[in-house]
């Protein structure tokens, strides 16, 4: 489960003009630099591209919350290298640790330990050239593969019981602009016997591209404490992997100029 959700296509005009041209190979005097701090805070998801009908998850329980968002830029040893799932030995597996990184969460639903939290996030990893990021994304896309299945995971410890199934399946996802991408869905259940005896409930479904000196990644998430079953829809799958297109663009764009 990603790090920040448990401590969870738009093209533009301008791409228009770039059919046929891939991400990760462009001829031109960019692809030689890094990405800069501003552009990649400018090119972050923002909270105006998260759709009303993907917003609320509906359920008595949630508290009803107007959507905040929050961003950061990370670099050297503070980075962290994208987030996939667990292996069947229930080890968490990441991706390269970038140069730099810069993210951006949404919370859309606020239930606390009383209903439903959702929220969607987006990471942008920047490896600083191109051959970086392709090394990087083939060590990704290797490790993704190994995101089938379900593992089980016993995380008890003193005096409570606890036991973690998820569910997990990767799916390539089509050519944009010449470079494929991938998706990570993940059903996890939390069993928690104790004092309390605690059911959760989460589902989580995440976009990947790369995209000249950086893999960038959307991910929405909802996890329930009050045993409801909200879900990722086919909406909120659509907007996830539509949102890692869009970001991806804007990556580009700013990129490229």
């Amino acid at each position: 489960m990603s790090r920040r959700i448990t401590t969870l296509a738009l093209v533009s005009v301008t791409a228009a003009s770039l059919v046929g041209t891939a991400f990760v190979s462009p001829a031109s005097a960019g692809d030689t630099r890094a990405l800069t701090k501003p552009e990649m805070m400018a090119s972050l998801m923002k909270t105006a591209d998260v759709p009303k009908n993907v917003r609320s998850a509906k359920t008595r329980s949630t508290l009803r919350t107007t959507p905040t968002r929050t961003a950061k830029y990370l670099s050297g040893a503070d980075t962290v290298g994208p987030d996939l799932c667990f292996d069947k030995n229930g080890k968490q597996l990441n991706g390269r640790r970038p140069a730099t990184e810069a993210t951006a969460e949404i919370t859309l639903e606020s239930g606390g330990l009383n209903g439903v939290n959702m929220s969607t996030n987006n990471e942008i990893y920047n490896y600083g050239t191109p051959a970086k990021a392709q090394s990087a994304w083939r060590n990704l896309l290797k490790k993704a593969r190994q995101c089938n299945g379900t593992v089980t995971k016993d995380m008890s410890e003193e005096g409570t019981s606890a036991d973690v199934v998820v569910k997990t399946k990767f799916a390539r996802t089509p050519a944009l602009l010449g470079a494929r991408g991938f998706t990570i869905t993940a059903d996890v259940s939390v069993q928690i016997a104790g004092e309390v005896d605690i059911s959760v409930l989460g589902d989580q479904y995440a976009a990947y591209r790369v995209v000249g000196p950086a893999i960038e990644r959307v991910e929405f998430a909802a996890i329930s404490l009050d045993g409801s079953k909200v879900g990722i829809n086919k909406e909120r799958r659509a907007f996830t992997r539509s949102e890692t297109d869009k970001v991806a663009q804007r990556v580009w764009v700013r990129w490229m100029n």
